[in-house]
Order: C-alpha cells, then structure tokens, then sequence
C-alpha cells in the first residue's frame, strides 16, 4: 500500500507545487526580463536632467552678470565726460625769507662797536682820522700785500675768530630757517654754515678793506705791514668758532641744564662758554644767554 501511494503522493505534490508557481510566472515572469534595462534607463534620464538644470541654472546666474557690465559700460560710455580743466597748483609763498635789513643794521651796530674800541683805545688811530679821507683810504688798500700782517697770534688766529664768528651767528639769527639748527643736525647744519661763512666773508672784508674799515677810517696799512691774512682767516676761523661753541652747548651746557636748575649758573655758563653768541644777541638787543 505504501509503495502504491508514494507515486500518487509525489505526483500530487509536484501538481501542486507547480500549480502554485504558475502565478508567480504568471504575473511577474514575463516582466522580469525587462526590468534592469528600464531602470537603467531612468536611471540615466534623471542625471541626464539633473545635470540639464544645473548648466542651466548656472547660465542664469551669469547672463545678468554679464548683462549688467555691459548696460554699466554701455550707461558710462553714453554719460558726458567732465571736460573741466584740472586744478591749478597754487605754490605757497615761502614767507621764511632772510631778514636782511635786521640783519645788516646789527651787523653794521656791531662794525660801530668794534670802532669805538679802536678810537678809544689806539692814540695813532685817533691821529690819522685826519686828512684827505678818500686819498688815504685807497692808499691803504694799495700797500695790501703778502700773507702776515705783523699782529701777534692772539690777535690774527683768536680775536678775529671771534668776529667772524659774531659776523656768523647774526646772519643765522636772522635766518628763520636755520635759525634753530644745532650740532648734528646734519645737512641743514652745515648748509647753515656756509650761509653763515659767506655773510662774515662780506662783513669781515668790509672791515678790513672796506669804506668803512680799519683803512679808510685811521689808515692803520700806512703805519703796518699788512697782508691777507684776515681776509681768510677772519670768516673761515669764525666758523670753527661757531663749531666750537656748538659742540659746547651741545654736551656741556645742555648736560648742565638737565642736572640743574639754578638759574644764575645756567645764565653764567651761556654767557661764558658760548662768549660770541652771547655778544651777538647783545646785537639784537637781546640778554646774552637768550
């Protein structure tokens, strides 16, 4: 019985088995094969469209970038030009000019200081006053000759360093835009200098040769050997002076200012160690330590 119902039995079950496979192959067996392909295929139509609209939204955002620049060249090109012409440059007038005539009436009150000296001290300067004035003037400037002059070493080499000097600072005070230069102040300083020089250069041959000098008023070359020696070293010696006086009161008296401030030692040491700009304010009337 047994082996008479196992073929009925497997019979029954690959029927059913089948019978229950069919609708599978039924509904989905015919689609199956097409399945990949047709996602594939929309696969590639959505990046295909993707990649459409993002060129697209790219183009957008440039085309009015483009569009603007050329509506504001277009707006600038079609705007007049502004034919005005261009400002003028308007130079201010350097009103820090040399103050000539202060200058020159200190200078000329100093050459009248030193002649005071010279009458009241020189007996044969007093003597010689009198005479034709323009005959013995330009005799004494004929028998110039030679280098020495005959007047000792503190005369030629200090005391007409000192004038030159004098001669100096005037012209400097009396520059307002070197007015206020002092040692290491560089290129300034030394410009400052040479302006300096040449105003005692002028001033010191006047006194010496000038119409009124040691020549023309006492007639000093008629009664010494003169010579050109206080023609050179009067103005070129008083600048070293100057020099001198500068390093002075650049390490001496200013150091002296910042350890006191006793003012009767302070205005000692002004007057003293710089003695030529102290005799020169006297010129400005002005105090000597000014």
């Amino acid at each position: 019985m047994s082996l008479l119902f196992r073929p009925t039995l497997s019979f029954q079950y690959q029927t059913r088995s089948e019978t229950q496979a069919e609708p599978i192959h039924r509904l989905f067996g015919h689609h199956l094969p097409f399945q990949k392909p047709l996602n594939r295929s929309l696969l590639s139509i959505l990046m295909t469209l993707c990649f459409a609209l993002r060129a697209g939204g790219q183009t957008s955002d440039t085309a009015p970038r483009d569009g603007g620049a050329s509506a504001d060249t277009a707006s600038r090109s079609t705007q007049p030009r502004n034919l005005k012409p261009p400002p003028m440059k308007i130079r201010k007038r350097n009103t820090e000019t040399f103050e000539w005539h202060s200058a020159t009436r200190q200078a000329w009150l100093y050459t009248g200081v030193m002649h005071s000296f010279r009458f009241a001290t020189e007996a044969g300067t007093r003597d010689a006053l009198y005479g034709p004035w323009f005959h013995d003037w330009m005799a004494s400037v004929s028998e110039i000759r030679g280098w020495d002059d005959g007047d000792p070493f503190i005369k030629d080499y200090v005391a007409h360093s000192m004038e030159g000097a004098v001669f100096g600072l005037i012209q400097q005070n009396n520059d307002p835009r070197y007015r206020q230069v002092e040692w290491g102040s560089g290129r300034e300083y030394w410009i400052s200098r040479l302006h300096a020089r040449s105003f005692s250069a002028v001033m010191s041959t006047q006194w010496k040769v000038g119409p009124a000098s040691e020549v023309s008023l006492g007639n000093v070359q008629l009664y010494e050997s003169p010579g050109f020696t206080d023609l050179v070293n009067t103005p070129t010696l008083g600048v070293c002076a100057m020099m001198g006086e500068d390093i002075v009161d650049r390490y001496v008296i200013t150091a002296l200012e910042n350890r006191t401030a006793n003012r009767v030692l302070l205005m000692l040491a002004r007057s003293f160690l710089n003695p030529t700009r102290a005799f020169s304010n006297l010129m400005a009337f002005k105090e000597p330590w000014y």
